[in-house]
């Protein structure tokens, strides 16, 4: 049998457990979410011993060199010695070493980090906002070993906390905090004699200046071709760059395209112009970034062109940034009322025009259907809804936007801080959720004018479910805690979550706080 040994004690392995599932069997309080490889909360180092490659899929070279890993998704095959992870490994700083506005609203960011950064071209990182739990990923359009700073391009948002501090607040010399560098949408230089295709709109074209100049600087063979969309020429931020680079390389094509029309740019959607100079693209790589329903209808233009799935790569919430509400506002849930209070004031105004918009709840239903069946379908969102069915979660879900729409009382669940306590969920997560959303709302032809407002609510929300580690549930003015395990005598028959085996009347267990799982004493001294 396997021993595992975490923080001085040592744990015995059961076949077909993960790791994470042995820990917890045997009361140990480690911090998790998805249970999938996803949100990496419960990432832990092991010192000795191997682990399958799958628990090391998508973490960073970085991550790699100090042998962190998902215990989530470990099976071990030997003996592992662990530890915690450290905050150091995660969290970098700094300098803002020069700002310039390349647009009206977008903002040109370079950042002299105080730790040596690794990264690939058109990874993310995530900056988190001074003094407040607010972060906002943003895409990398430097090249390592060859830019000295991290490159940033910022849109400023009206509405958009993090986006108006970092362009209107911070100055030259403040120091900030932000994330180790992730995403898979970046140059991979093995791939030097395949054809790149590259479409962005809005911001989403930093990782794709990142990724084609990181290709071009390793000699890259083949052909490259970029396409950036928007709606005018204002907006086209990079133009002049672009151009001198398609100069500089005969291999870099370059096309700016504007919905409007503008001379010096083609007319027409950027999707539309790429793949219509481009219809055939089986042995091509496909990068794409920016507008989510962009990128959605992109995506399955290269598929039609023949791109295998493998060879498309995505970053759909680079575009727009959240609506985040400064912390001073009025906040949605103050934990010094009571629930009854909460029930009253835990709403928005309603919105009946919405309501109304949405056929009096029939075409709700139906972008719920759409929107739940491609959820259930997510790599990143499936696993928050491993415990949950698809039409009790469409049903929870349409009840509580009836009552917030309507202002009718006719959902008594949990409000969102409390139903996604246990939920490590970042910003970008959150993006990928609301634009999703936001797909199946323009599928079913809903306004512009509804759909701006059905987001304006949704982001009032952002604070309550965006948050770096999980918290406990509130209940009346108290906070339960968010994790560990506690002790329970059976007052009837039940079964153990690990074993199967029946748990007799009367006998002590212990069961998770969060998930309620319980473990008999026989498998939790296993």
């Amino acid at each position: 049998m396997i021993n595992l040994t975490f923080n001085t004690n040592t744990y015995k392995h059961k076949n077909n457990e993960t790791v994470l599932d042995t820990l917890l069997r045997h009361g140990v309080d480690i911090a998790f979410s998805c249970r999938n490889g996803v949100c990496h909360t419960c990432l832990l180092r092991v010192v000795e011993g191997e682990v399958n490659k799958e628990s090391q899929q998508g973490l960073n070279k970085r991550l790699l060199e100090k042998n962190y890993f998902m215990p989530c998704k470990c099976n071990p095959v030997s003996d592992l010695l662990m530890q915690e992870r450290s905050n150091v490994d995660f969290i970098n700083t700094a300098v803002i070493s020069e700002k310039k506005m390349l647009s009206r609203n977008v903002c040109q960011l370079f950042l002299e980090p105080i730790q040596e950064i690794f990264y690939h071209s058109g990874q993310f990182i995530n900056i988190y906002k001074k003094n407040t739990s607010l972060m906002r990923s943003y895409s990398l359009a430097s090249v390592l070993h060859h830019d000295y700073f991290l490159e940033l391009h910022i849109k400023r948002h009206l509405l958009g906390s993090v986006s108006r501090w970092l362009v209107d607040d911070v100055s030259i010399g403040d120091e900030i905090e932000f994330s180790t560098p992730t995403g898979d949408c970046y140059y991979q230089a093995e791939c030097n004699d395949q054809r790149l295709l590259l479409v962005g709109t809005g911001t989403g074209l930093a990782p794709l200046i990142g990724l084609a100049r990181a290709a071009l600087l390793e000699g890259h063979k083949e052909e490259i071709w970029l396409y950036h969309g928007a709606i005018s020429a204002a907006d086209l931020y990079f133009n002049d760059e672009l151009r001198s680079l398609e100069k500089q390389y005969d291999n870099f094509n370059y096309r700016s395209c504007l919905l409007a029309g503008s001379p010096g740019a083609y007319k027409g959607s950027v999707v539309d112009i790429a793949f219509a100079e481009h219809k055939e693209l089986t042995a091509w790589l496909v990068y794409l970034a920016g507008d989510t329903a962009i990128v959605e209808t992109a995506f399955e233009a290269a598929i039609k062109a023949g791109v295998p799935e493998k060879c498309i790569y995505a970053d759909p919430f680079t575009e727009k940034e959240p609506l985040v509400p400064d912390p001073e506002s009025q906040s949605l849930n103050d934990s010094t009322e009571s629930n009854q209070q909460k029930q009253e004031v835990d709403y928005p105004t309603p919105a009946p025009e919405l309501w109304i918009a949405l056929d009096n709840g029939k075409l709700l239903q139906r972008i719920l259907d759409g929107f739940y069946d491609a959820v259930y379908e997510d790599p990143i969102l499936s696993p928050y809804f491993e415990n949950s069915t698809k039409q009790r979660a469409k049903e929870k879900v349409y009840s509580f936007y009836r009552r917030v729409f309507t202002g009718e009382k006719v959902y008594f669940g949990d409000r969102p801080r409390n139903a996604h306590h246990w939920m490590v969920i970042s910003d970008s997560i959150f993006d990928h959720r609301e634009k999703l959303l936001e797909y199946h709302m323009r599928k079913h032809e809903l306004s512009e004018e509804m759909i701006r407002k059905w987001q304006k609510i949704e982001e009032l929300y952002r604070p309550d479910i965006v948050k770096d580690k999980p918290r406990g549930r509130m209940i009346g003015n108290i906070q339960t805690p968010a994790s560990g395990f506690g002790k329970i005598t059976f007052e009837v028959g039940g079964l153990c979550d690990a074993c199967n085996n029946e748990i007799e009347v009367g006998l002590e267990v212990s069961y998770h706080l969060r998930t309620g799982q319980v473990f008999c004493c026989n498998c939790s001294e296993i």
